[in-house]
């Protein structure tokens, strides 16, 4: 007690002596910070008054402009305010980035108050208001962030979504599906690949500045095209039809595939077929491209194909096989422990090339086999046995990985104590690559 007043007499006697200007620019800051809290706080008690002292959420996202980061920031934040029933609250997020997709943006505008480049000064004020109750630490100023730990998992698989189409756009959705010739009622699955098409329009420098994941060092990553068709048409076989789909995309489809594979990328695309294709689906099968946030947002199965971190799903009956890892000099494979312990270091070819990794895509078979999985468990005959579930028990033990394990640079070390995975890896996949679970 006796510290604390003597360094506050120190600072009155320091301000005391000070010269007449200096004592108006040491009391600048602080009567400009007491104004803002004051304004902001005054602005916090109208808008929860507007709603009714409704609960009020202000957040950002980044500045990437991508559909992952819209979704993943979003619909985490407000399914876990209605699962503890707060009702009705007042939600505003910051989007300082490009909107990803003109009709998700829409929707969401209905749910929360979306601040974007079509209100550039609301969002420099609310970006104010968000940055002074954050800094006062305010429960209002959320960080608004994506994750695959723990904390996430009860949004995900306990949540209902936030996103519903209104019955003009379900119409709107059903004359799609009829001008690419489906009856209106088929099941269909959707298709999407990562591909340098897209991410070529990131390649000036400020747009690397804000993701770097974007730069030509991470097309390592992306699929084999080619690798997906087989699945495509055993889908088209049993009756499913096959949308792909894609916002820019390398090459079109050959023209002379089943008729239930459509390319609905080269020659139907628009921003509302993207989310209500995709929030309509049997299931999304992606390879590395982000659509797949779409249908998680929407409760849909996924099927991830050709991941390249082993973190798995959002969702329990999600499922997905990861890309290998091969170690040239040594002649084998990372074990699933080793590529934990790596995490996205080689996610980037600079890192492959230095030390020798190559980046093994997934074959045709094995997402045909992870796909087959997918369609035989939600038509309800799939039958796992013993074998199955003892590997799925040893391939999640071991999460989470260690920290004496995670032996990359903090920018590569994504793994967290609290990660863990809802979903299951493709179990005929994991059959052929049992010698991995080490």
């Amino acid at each position: 007690m006796r510290q604390s007043v003597a360094i506050i007499a120190r600072k009155w006697q320091s301000f005391m002596g000070a010269e007449r200007d200096r004592k108006i620019e040491l009391l600048k800051a602080p009567v400009i910070s007491a104004a803002k809290r004051a304004s902001a706080f005054v602005i916090l008690l109208v808008l929860s008054l507007i709603r009714g002292g409704a609960t009020v959420r202000i957040g950002t996202l980044n500045a990437k402009g991508k559909i992952s980061i819209m979704v993943s920031y979003i619909e985490p934040c407000v399914r876990r305010l209605t699962l503890e029933g707060v009702r009705r609250p007042l939600v505003i997020v910051v989007n300082p980035g490009r909107d990803p997709n003109e009709q998700l943006t829409r929707m969401y505008k209905r749910k929360i108050w979306l601040m974007d480049d079509k209100t550039p000064l609301l969002r420099r004020l609310f970006q104010t208001i968000f940055g002074v109750l954050k800094s006062a630490g305010s429960a209002s100023a959320v960080d608004l962030y994506s994750g695959h730990t723990t904390e996430f998992h009860p949004a995900w698989n306990d949540g209902e979504p936030v996103l519903q189409f209104t019955s003009d756009e379900k119409e709107k959705g059903r004359r799609l599906l009829r001008d690419m010739g489906m009856p209106g009622e088929a099941a269909y699955v959707c298709f999407c690949v990562r591909e340098k098409s897209f991410y070529n329009q990131f390649q000036d420098p400020e747009s690397l500045a804000i993701q770097p994941d974007a730069s030509k060092d991470t097309f390592i990553r992306n699929p084999l095209l080619e690798n997906y068709m087989p699945m495509a048409a055993e889908c088209a076989r049993s009756g499913l039809y096959v949308l792909r789909m894609g916002y820019m995309v390398d090459e079109a489809l050959a023209p002379d595939l089943d008729q239930k594979i459509i390319d609905y990328a080269t020659k139907f695309r628009s921003a509302f077929g993207d989310v209500y294709l995709a929030a309509n689906c049997k299931f999304m099968v992606t390879g590395g491209a982000g659509v797949w946030w779409v249908s998680s947002a929407f409760n849909r199965p996924v099927v991830m194909a050709d991941q390249y971190l082993l973190y798995g799903t959002l969702r329990s009956n999600d499922l997905f096989i990861p890309k290998k890892l091969w170690v040239k000099a040594e002649r084998r494979f990372l074990t699933f422990s080793e590529m934990l312990a790596v995490g996205p270091l080689y996610m980037y070819e600079e890192n492959c090339h230095r030390d020798g990794i190559e980046v093994i895509h997934n074959s045709a078979e094995e997402i045909s086999g992870v796909v087959n999985e997918m369609i035989q468990r939600l038509d309800g005959d799939w039958k796992s046995s013993q074998e199955d579930e003892e590997l799925q028990q040893r391939f999640k033990s071991l999460y989470p990985v260690s920290p004496a394990l995670r032996k990359v640079p903090p920018r590569y070390d994504f793994f967290r104590e609290n990660v863990d995975i809802p979903g299951r890896i493709g179990a005929d996949f994991l059959r052929q690559h049992a010698d991995l679970l080490r």
